[in-house]
């Protein structure tokens, strides 16, 4: 402990909370790029480009598998063609 009562960090800690931020903060952008992917998809949908709108799809479930509306949205975009 230092004089003011907070603990002392040694590096290793110090590394691992900066790797878990890290980690943090891409899974949460990648998050947002399929959010992104999706509206960008649905555009597509809308305008009667399936092609594009499939491949949207596709990389806003790779981006974030736990989407569901991307899994719903490549589905019916398949149905569509």
């Amino acid at each position: 402990m230092n004089p003011l009562g907070w603990p002392r960090w040694d590096r290793r800690s110090l590394a691992a909370v900066l790797v878990l931020v890290c980690a943090l903060t891409a899974a949460s952008c990648n998050k947002l790029k399929a959010r992104d992917m999706l509206n960008k998809g649905v555009q597509a949908y809308k305008n009667g480009l399936f092609d594009a709108a499939i491949e949207d799809f596709q990389q806003a479930k790779e981006l974030d598998p736990g989407l569901l509306n991307a899994r719903l949205y490549l589905a019916t975009a398949f149905a569509s063609q």
